[in-house]
This record gives structure tokens, C-alpha cells and sequence, in this order.
């Protein structure tokens, strides 16, 4: 009977011992891993605060990259403002009477040109203006004359780039003709302002017929003829 209880505390030792061992090696490997989780918790934490120190924009090398951008928008910039400005025309303010002047000058100029150039030019060439050069032409609206100023240089332009080329001859120019009849500046008097003498004994020419030059033949080509645009 003593043999059996013996037995009985023996084995119950033995499952208490092994249970007691079981829950040592539990304990300890929960202990490790625990240990290893509050390790990577503290990892992150530092990895999160590091972030949270840094400045995120911009970065020095950002800045400088920016900077030189900035300097390259701004040299485009001002290429194409040149490009866009180059040939813009400033309006000019004159009265009627000194456009009327300055038409009688420039015609005068480019008629002299064509003769050097050997332009030959048609008898009373007005250059698209002739209601201006007759006996009984009016002076021009003052709200026509920045317009009728900004043909003249477009029409002079034009003239003396046919001119380069060495054109034969030059048979009309025809403008946008936008004034409307009747709208006249009163005449400023009768010397300098609204009659020409000589310069205005010119024959209107036909309207109808498209502006065009004729050029010099050359060896194996034709004459050509070539419309200029209308100057606006």
C-alpha cells in the first residue's frame, strides 16, 4: 500500500515537474519574443521620429535644382518676348495734316528708290493711296490716321523688299481701303494741309485689278507675276 502511494507521488512529481519545465520553456520563449517585439516597437518608434524631425521639402539640392530652372523659364521667357516684339508696330500720334505730309514724303521716297532699283513704275503710282493724292482729296479722319499710318509703313515694307528682289516693275498696291465715305477731318488750310500741288494730279487707278509686280526674266524662266498680301 506505502509502494502504491509512493507511485502515485512519483508520477505526480514527475507530471508536475514536466508540466513546471513546459511552462518554464513557454515562459522563456514568450519572454524572447516579447523582447524581440519591444526591440522592432523601438526601432519603428525611431524610424517614426526620424521622420518626423526631417524636413521633407524642400531639400538643398531641390532648391538649387529649382533655382536653375527658374533661370532657364525666365531666359525663355524673355527670347520669346523679344521674338513676339521685334517687328511690333508702335502707333504713332499725328494729325491729318502731317500724314498727309508724310504721304506725299514717303511716295516721293519710294518712287526715287524704283528708279535707282530700275522699278519701272506705272504714271501717277499712289501706292494704294490714291484718294489722297487727287485735286479734290480730303484729309483723314483723326481716328483713321493711326491705321492709315500703320499701311503706309506695312506698304513701304513691302515696296522695298519687291525692290531687293529686283522686281521688273510694279503695276498696283491695293490696301484694305476701310475708311468710310464721308468720314473727313475739316480741312486745315489750303497750303500744307488739305491740297498737295504737284503731287496731286494723280489719275485714280482701278480698284478692281489684284495688286501685283512683274518680275525680271531670267535665262530659262519665265516672266511671274506676285501678289503681295493686302497690308492691314
Amino acid at each position: 500500500m506505502i509502494q502504491r502511494k509512493n507511485l502515485i507521488f512519483v508520477i505526480g512529481g514527475s507530471i508536475a515537474v514536466i508540466l513546471l519545465l513546459s511552462s518554464t520553456v513557454l515562459l522563456f520563449m514568450g519572454v524572447s519574443k516579447l523582447s524581440d517585439t519591444k526591440k522592432k516597437l523601438e526601432q519603428t518608434e525611431k524610424k517614426l521620429e526620424g521622420f518626423y524631425k526631417q524636413k521633407p521639402f524642400p531639400s538643398e539640392e531641390n532648391v538649387k535644382r529649382e533655382k536653375e530652372n527658374v533661370k532657364i523659364i525666365n531666359d525663355w521667357f524673355a527670347r520669346l518676348t523679344d521674338v513676339l516684339t521685334k517687328h511690333q508696330f508702335e502707333e504713332v500720334m499725328q494729325s491729318p495734316s502731317l500724314l498727309m505730309r508724310l504721304l506725299g514724303d514717303k511716295k516721293n521716297e519710294l518712287l526715287n528708290e524704283a528708279k535707282q532699283n530700275g522699278v519701272v513704275m506705272v504714271d501717277n503710282f499712289s501706292f494704294g493711296f490714291d484718294r489722297y493724292f487727287g485735286p479734290d482729296a480730303p484729309l483723314p479722319a483723326p481716328d483713321n490716321v493711326a491705321k492709315l499710318n500703320h499701311q503706309l509703313v506695312v506698304i513701304e515694307d513691302i515696296c522695298k523688299l519687291l525692290y531687293k528682289e529686283g522686281v521688273a516693275s510694279v503695276t498696283k498696291v491695293q490696301r484694305d481701303e476701310f475708311e468710310v465715305v464721308g468720314d473727313v477731318a475739316e480741312a486745315e488750310g489750303t497750303e500744307g494741309g488739305g491740297r498737295w500741288g504737284a503731287d496731286r494730279g494723280a489719275a485714280e487707278e482701278s480698284s478692281e485689278q489684284a495688286p501685283a509686280v512683274k518680275a525680271k526674266p531670267q535665262k530659262g524662266v519665265k516672266d511671274q507675276a506676285a501678289a503681295p498680301k493686302k497690308p492691314t
